[in-house]
């Protein structure tokens, strides 16, 4: 379940049904349950009381917050280490930046397997780069704080250029903290992890221009003359009213009634569902 979320498999926002995890996992649901409350614990769902659990929903605030927290933790955690590291932390993280490279080189990978490669690395990297600090404390902070299904999502959207420009900040901040100068790895890793935060904010802003883009085609399908409709809205009109039918067979009666999962929203003047049951 863990690695459902990390990877999107659930979304941010979605109900986890217990019964359905059971189900699909050949397990009763007394596991299913109390891999909830350990995810809840973690930060990762959030229970309630009537409704069971949800994936946590994150918005732009929260993405700033967890962010900046990171950020300046890690810039702490990368300055510790170049007054503290050994030759054995050094090489867990050229270990980490080979692994990096290596997955970059990948041609016979899906994307989803290459995200997971990249993410594994990414973290070999961060993880040498916190033990080199020898805080045992502020490692146990920074594992709470790292948002692992944003850190996925960020590698899933990078391009190339971007991931390549990652594993070059793995490989200036290693050399900072092998040359023991804590300001400039310091310096490196705070905007190392704002590049993160970068990424996931303009796939964020990105969703709410599309959404904000179907709003508006829907309200202008309402908005339009009866009088004279243009060819093409009618055309659509007709396709949407065609879609609601298909639809309500596999929706609730009050959902099929009041609206449909087309791309044109609210079902024009229907009042009952096609099974003949009251939408109200």
């Amino acid at each position: 379940m863990r690695t459902a979320i990390i990877e999107g498999e659930f979304r941010p926002g979605e109900r986890i049904i217990e019964q359905r995890v059971a189900a699909n996992l050949g397990l009763s649901r007394t596991p299913v349950r109390e891999a909830v409350r350990m995810l809840a614990a973690d930060g990762l769902v959030i229970a309630t009381r009537h409704r069971g659990a949800i994936v946590r929903p994150l918005g732009r605030v929260d993405v700033l917050d967890l962010y900046e927290l990171r950020a300046r933790l890690e810039s702490y955690a990368a300055e510790l280490a170049s007054t503290r590291a050994q030759e054995d932390d050094l090489a867990e993280i050229d270990a980490g930046i080979r692994d990096f490279a290596a997955a970059m080189g990948r041609t016979d990978l899906d994307v989803l397997d290459k995200t997971r490669l990249y993410s594994q690395a990414n973290r070999r990297v961060h993880t040498g780069i916190i033990e080199a600090s020898g805080h045992a404390r502020l490692g146990h902070i920074l594992a709470s704080t790292i948002d692992a299904p944003l850190v996925f999502e960020a590698f899933r959207e990078f391009s190339q250029a971007e991931l390549e420009r990652s594993n070059n900040f793995h490989e200036m901040i290693r050399d900072r903290i092998a040359e023991h100068e804590p300001t400039r790895a310091s310096a490196l890793m705070y905007e190392h992890i704002m590049e993160g935060r970068d990424r996931i904010l303009a796939s964020l802003d990105a969703a709410e221009d599309g959404g904000a883009v179907r709003r508006s085609a829907r309200k202008r399908l309402t908005q339009v003359n009866p009088a004279n409709p243009s060819a093409r809205t009618v055309r659509a009109l007709r396709v949407h009213r065609q879609h609601s039918v298909s639809v309500a067979a596999d929706v609730s009666c009050r959902r099929a009634a009041d609206r449909c999962r087309c791309r044109f929203g609210v079902s024009p003047g229907r009042t009952r569902c096609p099974r003949g049951r009251s939408s109200r």
